[in-house]
């Protein structure tokens, strides 16, 4: 099962999970929420795919969850919530027959409840840490739902099963990457290269995400010293929606955020990328600025392409970066820190060489596809009682 609709870390994670699966074991049949391109990926790699274009998440996590300012959203997704476990998921899963059912996410708690009422083993991915919310009550909504329906729990870093706190069904498996597809022999676009030989350049992936620190990367361009630019990588909101009086008055500054963005010469606007190999390889090193802890696929990307690293000091990602040996920790918002620090590794080329061998060794020791992938299906081995 599948939550999201944008090509990002939860999609990929899944996409070059199943890649590896062992099809003479395993038939893999992906169950999509939402619509989108990310289901061409699957369809490109021979994986069975449903659209259920009705259905919609219980999301309470620190990368997406609902706020106080919208009660009807918080009422729908609660209704939402019981009508998949009790009456909808059952239905869906009585038609497909699975022997097992994998979700991706920690928003899909209400499958897990039909899963369990139909006895089938459920294993739920904790890619994100668990938002502990206003009062907690949501918070410990979900966590009685896993407890209490999950077979096994695989968190993506200690961080996460530390907030989620449900240890004695959880597992770490760390989030991973595929080195022959992150290949740090990889060549970047040779037009890109060709054209910008004297020029320096951070690459940013987080689209116009507040937690990813859009409006910090925004706000540090006019620090930056000349000839280095930012690429940036992902979903931006472009045109008119009739969303915008809203986003007005909730966050006023935004206006302001898109027109520095568009009218620096130091920006680099990409979009999403399909290719993100190729532009890690054309990068000097990768700006992961979160202002939420978060597990960041971007970073052991880059780690695999053994390029530098700066990212937020915040809780579990020195999981994941060694501040002063694989890259660089700022704090969390600080826009001039976050300038300093891309001017540095951008300047000093025997450092950036130096990190990105670190974040290279680190990253294959701790987030190989190849050994984590194989931790996964072992944990798939097991609830089915199935031989080594």
């Amino acid at each position: 099962m599948h939550h999201g609709h944008a090509i990002g870390g939860a999609s990929l994670e899944l996409l070059y999970l199943l890649q590896g699966i062992d099809k003479k074991r395993y038939h893999p049949k992906v169950l999509f929420l939402k619509n989108s391109d990310v289901i061409q990926m699957f369809r490109a790699e021979n994986i069975d795919v449903r659209v259920l274009r009705t259905w919609k998440e219980f999301s309470h996590t620190e990368g997406e969850w609902i706020k106080w300012y919208r009660p009807d959203l918080i009422i729908w997704a609660l209704i939402s919530l019981v009508a998949t476990a009790f009456f909808g998921a059952k239905k869906i899963l009585r038609e497909e027959k699975p022997d097992l059912v994998h979700l991706n996410s920690l928003s899909l708690a209400g499958w897990a409840v039909a899963a369990k009422q139909l006895r089938i083993p459920v294993v739920c991915h904790a890619r994100e840490p668990i938002q502990k919310g206003y009062l907690g009550i949501r918070r410990a909504l979900v966590r009685s739902i896993l407890n209490k329906h999950v077979d096994q729990i695989i968190a993506v870093s200690k961080q996460n099963a530390r907030v989620l706190d449900i240890p004695s069904k959880t597992r770490i498996i760390y989030g991973f990457v595929h080195f022959r597809q992150f290949d740090r022999q990889l060549e970047p676009y040779e037009s890109f290269r060709k054209a910008d030989n004297c020029r320096k350049y951070a690459l940013y992936l987080g689209g116009a995400a507040t937690i990813k620190g859009f409006e910090v990367v925004v706000a540090a361009l006019k620090h930056l010293e000349p000839g280095i630019h930012v690429i940036f990588g992902g979903y931006y909101r472009s045109g008119t929606s009739w969303k915008d009086p809203l986003r007005r008055v909730l966050k006023p500054s935004l206006n302001h955020i898109y027109e520095t963005l568009n009218s620096a010469s130091n920006a680099v606007k990409m979009g999403v990328m399909k290719d993100v190999p190729r532009w890690i390889a054309a990068c000097d090193v990768m700006i992961s600025p979160f202002t939420v802890p978060h597990f960041s696929r971007p970073i052991i990307e880059a780690g695999a392409m053994a390029k530098p690293v700066i990212a937020s000091d915040l809780d579990g990602m020195e999981e994941i970066v060694v501040d002063g040996e694989t890259g660089i920790l700022v704090p969390a918002g600080d826009v001039r820190r976050l300038a300093q620090a891309i001017n540095r590794l951008c300047q000093d080329e025997r450092l950036a060489q130096s990190m990105g061998e670190a974040g290279y060794k680190r990253t294959k020791a701790l987030f190989d596809g190849e050994k984590n992938t194989k931790a996964t299906f072992d944990v798939f081995d097991e609830l089915l009682m199935l031989p080594k």
